[in-house]
């Protein structure tokens, strides 16, 4: 029912040359579709979103999805999508950009709206309603270059995560054994890794491939394997059904050119592949390196 009323109110609004707004008529559309679809959303409550806009909670730290840039302002590939829904629906939206773990608990307690983009867990559907997908990632485990060996990493390394992120609860669950250290946000979380403190990371590989310009961390680490694939969602404080109505028909109006070229500007194409792949060719051509050594031993050792 939602991709027919989103369907059905693109079709309306841009009739007549019109951009896709929230206008009247497209209240009224929603609440009609909106009751169709088993949602209990009523134009008036619609008209008050449209009024009094949405308040998004989103990282700080949490490069390139999330992050105050060095002039102050908030940036990202979800602000600019947020941007984009506000566009689409005619909806206004304010930004709060705070750490991580704060990002949780301003939307589970209703102080702001909308969360900008997390992974679902066990414990956050007992917190949040989740919306359609607005992308897909996947995490790594990134180690010293020098001093690990990823097959001891998560038994022998200190690994490092952001508190309250879907990484570290992951970890608690899949690699009791592991030496956690939760940081409060990303850019501390790296900051000890530059510096020695801790070992290893798992973070987005987006995350990865944004700072593998960086010539003093690209030395500095390599990727052990995926850790996750997950698709990252918007959520909402539970049970808040007529606001989930509204952020999905939202994501349903932004067309696909308009999302590919939001993440073309925040992220190199194919990241995930690329990267990970790059840690293989590693691990392979050293496999093939050892190979040929003991190979090259052994037919020694025979023809003596």
């Amino acid at each position: 029912m939602l991709a027919l009323q989103a369907l059905l109110v693109k079709s309306l609004c841009s009739q007549g040359g019109t951009a896709l707004k929230l206008t009247r008529l497209y209240i009224w559309l929603f609440a009609i579709f909106s009751l169709l679809g088993g949602t209990s959303v009523s134009a008036g409550q619609a008209d008050d979103y449209l009024q009094a806009g949405v308040t998004i909670a989103a990282s700080s730290s949490w490069r390139p999805y999330s992050f105050i840039s060095e002039d102050g302002q908030v940036s990202g590939f979800l602000i600019d999508y947020w941007k984009k829904w506000s566009n689409v629906t005619g909806v206004p939206v304010e930004f709060k950009l705070v750490p991580w773990a704060e990002t949780l608990k301003l939307v589970a307690s209703g102080e702001y709206d909308i969360h900008s983009g997390l992974y679902r867990t066990a414990e956050r559907v007992k917190l949040f309603d989740f919306s359609l997908p607005i992308d897909r990632s996947q995490g790594a485990l990134v180690v010293a270059k020098e001093e690990v060996d990823c097959g001891t990493a998560y038994e022998e390394a200190t690994i490092g995560v952001v508190a309250g992120s879907f990484e570290e609860s992951t970890l608690i669950s899949q690699h009791p054994e592991t030496k956690l250290v939760s940081f409060i946000g990303t850019d501390k979380m790296l900051d000890a890794f530059m510096q020695g403190n801790i070992h290893g990371v798992v973070m987005d590989v987006p995350t990865i491939v944004a700072l593998d310009s960086n010539e003093k961390f690209a030395r500095a680490y390599k990727i052990c394997e995926t850790v996750y694939e997950r698709e990252l969602l918007s959520g909402v404080r539970k049970g808040n059904e007529e606001l989930l109505s509204i952020v999905n028909t939202g994501i349903q109006l932004i067309s696909d050119g308009e999302f590919k070229s939001l993440r073309r500007r925040w992220f190199v194409e194919k990241p995930a592949d690329s990267v990970i792949m790059k840690a293989s060719v590693a691990a392979a051509s050293l496999l093939v390196f050892i190979s040929l050594l003991v190979f090259g031993w052994v037919t020694h050792r025979s023809r003596s």
